[in-house]
């Protein structure tokens, strides 16, 4: 009779799956490098979408536009962002995180350094409208950083790539203050461009997200980032392999969103996303509004009016950190309610007051705890990178619309 020789097992290789072997690596340099190397991109981000504030209301002057073409120019930042949204959700998910980050960089960089060279209206728009394409492959960063940390922690790791978006936002308004007045709206989109570089450059040192690696089979190549993200935080993991799948399949495809039982939750959640986008960037565009203090032929407004609103994001960060972890259904409600209750008295006909920027400061404060929500929440439940881009496009459909509403209001003037 022929004996049938079972396989040998080495007892000494252990099998992981991604969230067992970054729990073992735990925090270190690793995660040092990948903050450093990502919230560039994030402050990038921010950038470009506080510019906003600044270029609609002094390209008007400018270029003497109507209020619906002065509108037009927030608008087709939108445009390009959802025709962006759905193009890198998918790169990103065929290609990889890294391609997909580093290629919205350059376009962001290009184009943003472009509009520094605009000289008409209509290069003007198109130049934007392509920087609103390449943010929207800008959520490498929000989605690396969630993948590549303990589960403990993650909560604690979206909130540093909140905290850096309100880093560059204050950094813009800090920008314009500094270099409207002297050299004009082109200068300022400029600088607004100069993180894009810096966030291109930093690429070079970041490595393929792991998870993505094993979801195309290359487990090789996850063991060597998992070996070398170990070895800077001084941890020896030994011989290991890697598990094919480290979450439920129903994070696994994107079409899963849409079927049950996550069809509920994906609905809910594209409620909330065009909410809180609507209100985050009718806080950011009406802010500029009020406090404009343009005169014929010259952009100017109330920076420092601007600039505490902006302040309250960064601030409010840093203290949700010591209870990020309580009852996010509680806090996310109050956050909404919040929001909705320092809104309305932003709408009411009041005279500009002191008043006025505190309400601006709280209502940005709340909103700022709202995207750190929505973002760790969608995070953890849609692993697949379309899964967070169709979420931002909801968000950016929504905003498409918004700016032909909201300067086109009369009264605020």
């Amino acid at each position: 009779m022929e004996v049938i020789k079972k396989p040998e097992v080495n007892p000494s290789v252990v099998e992981l799956d991604l969230d067992q072997a970054f729990q073992k690596i735990g925090i270190g340099l690793w995660q040092l490098q990948l903050v450093l190397t990502l919230c560039v991109g994030i402050i990038a981000d921010a950038s470009e979408a506080t510019l906003l504030s600044f270029l609609g209301p002094c390209a008007q002057v400018e270029f003497v536009l109507s209020h619906s073409e002065t509108s037009f120019i927030n608008s087709v930042v939108f445009a390009g962002a959802i025709v962006g949204a759905l193009f890198f959700g998918f790169f990103a998910d065929a290609k990889g995180r890294r391609p997909a980050y580093a290629l919205s960089l350059v376009i962001l960089l290009a184009f943003g350094v472009g509009t520094f060279f605009t000289r008409s209206y209509v290069a003007l728009v198109l130049c934007r409208g392509c920087v609103g394409f390449g943010l929207g492959g800008t959520l490498a960063p929000y989605d690396f950083l969630a993948e590549t940390v303990p589960v403990n922690i993650r909560g604690i790791c979206c909130l540093v790539s909140s905290l850096f978006w309100g880093v560059g936002s204050v950094l813009t308004v800090l920008a314009a203050w500094l270099v409207l007045g002297s050299h004009g709206w082109r200068a300022v989109a400029l600088v607004c461009a100069l993180p894009s570089l810096f966030a291109l450059v930093a690429v070079i040192a970041l490595p393929e997200s792991p998870r993505w690696l094993l979801s195309q089979g290359k487990s090789k190549e996850a063991v060597e980032v998992i070996q070398r993200a170990a070895k800077m935080n001084g941890v020896d993991l030994g011989v290991f392999t890697l598990k094919a799948s480290t979450h439920s399949p129903n994070t696994t495809d994107f079409w899963e969103m849409f079927k049950p039982p996550l069809l509920k939750t994906t609905f809910l959640l594209s409620i909330n996303w065009a909410t809180h986008g609507f209100c985050y960037y009718a806080l950011i565009q009406l802010s500029a509004t009020l406090f404009k203090t343009s005169t014929s032929g010259r952009c100017s407004f109330a920076y420092k009016d601007i600039l505490i609103p902006a302040v309250s994001e960064p601030i409010f960060i840093i203290v949700a950190m010591f209870f990020v972890e309580r009852s996010r259904r509680i806090t996310h409600s109050f956050n909404f309610f919040s929001v909705a209750v320092f809104i309305l008295f932003v709408g009411l006909p009041l005279p500009k007051s002191s008043l006025t920027v505190l309400t601006f400061f709280f209502s940005r404060m709340h909103e700022s705890q709202l995207f750190y929500d929505l973002g760790c929440y969608t995070r953890m439940l849609f692993y697949t990178y379309s899964g967070l881009s169709t979420f931002f496009l909801v968000q950016y459909c929504e905003d498409w619309c918004k700016p032909l509403i909201i300067l086109g209001v009369f009264w605020f003037e």
